[in-house]
Formats: C-alpha cells, structure tokens, sequence
C-alpha cells in the first residue's frame, strides 16, 4: 500500500497556504481599495464637472435655438427692447443736453440784452435830470383832503368836539 503524509502535516501545509493566499488576497484587495478610495473624489468630481458643462450647454442650445426662431418670426426679445429702450434714452438725453445749452446760450444773450437796454435807459433819465429839464409837476390838492383835517395833538382839540363826532 502506498504510504500517505500524515494528515495532520498536509492539513497544517493546506492551512498554511491556504492562510499565505488568503493574506496575498486580502493585501490586494487593500491596495485595490486604497487607489479605489483614493480616486473616488477625482473621477466624482470629473462626474460632477461634465454633467455641470452638460446642464451649462442644454440651455445655451436651448436659448440659441429659440433665438434663431423668433429671428426668423421678427419678434423682438427681452434683450432687444431692453438694447432698443437704452438707445432711446441715450438718444433723448443727448437731445436734452444740447437743448439745455443752446437754452443757457440764449439766456445768457437775454440777460446782456436786457442789462444793457436797462442801462443805456437809466443813463438817459441820469442825463435827463441833471439837465434840470426834468420837473416834478405839484399835484393840485382834492377836495376829499381838504376835509381831513390833520391833527397832531389830540389836546388841542376841544372835547366836546370830540364828543359831537363819536355819536
């Protein structure tokens, strides 16, 4: 009969390598998990950034698309009113700015118009008076004033004159 190894022997070179391939596994699967742990944040941040360049383009597309349409149909778009509305603006307040100087300039030429009519007629009623050809006519006296009787001192009056003129 052919002679066997002791089995206590081949179990314990059976456990032994079994244990070997067992941490030669395990220590792969570490070092495997180790770079799969530490790529984990790098390839989801890869995933997060291309669905965010994704989600930027659909609308970009989206908005370009629905530009070119309404091109196509004439109408206007909220950025062309606002555009168009900015121009109007400007337009008006350049209008506004030049009517507001040319106004000023011709204020300007008023009050030096008016100062010197004003001037040249105040010099004419100067030259006037010291002529001595300018007289104050006395103003003859109305028949109202000659009633009123001015009275400075209300002691020189009478008082029974004063009586008779309160009833």
């Amino acid at each position: 009969m052919p002679e066997f190894p002791p089995w206590k022997r081949q179990m314990a070179a059976w456990t032994d390598a079994a244990q070997s391939r067992l941490r030669q596994v395990v220590s792969e699967l570490a070092a495997r998990a180790s770079n799969t742990v530490s790529s984990i944040p790098a390839s989801a941040v890869e995933l997060a950034e291309r669905a965010r360049g994704r989600g930027e383009q659909v609308p970009r597309a989206m908005i370009g698309e629905l530009s070119r349409r309404v091109n196509v149909l004439h109408l206007a778009t909220k950025h062309d009113v606002e555009l168009q509305s900015r121009l109007g603006r400007n337009r008006v307040s350049f209008v506004l700015t030049e009517f507001l100087e040319a106004q000023s300039g011709h204020e300007e030429a008023l009050v030096e118009s008016l100062r010197s009519e004003l001037r040249e007629e105040l010099q004419s009623f100067a030259a006037a008076v010291d002529d001595k050809l300018f007289a104050i006519d006395e103003q003859p006296s109305s028949t109202d004033d000659a009633e009123i009787d001015l009275v400075e001192d209300e002691s020189t009056i009478p008082r029974a004159a004063l009586e008779t003129t309160d009833d």
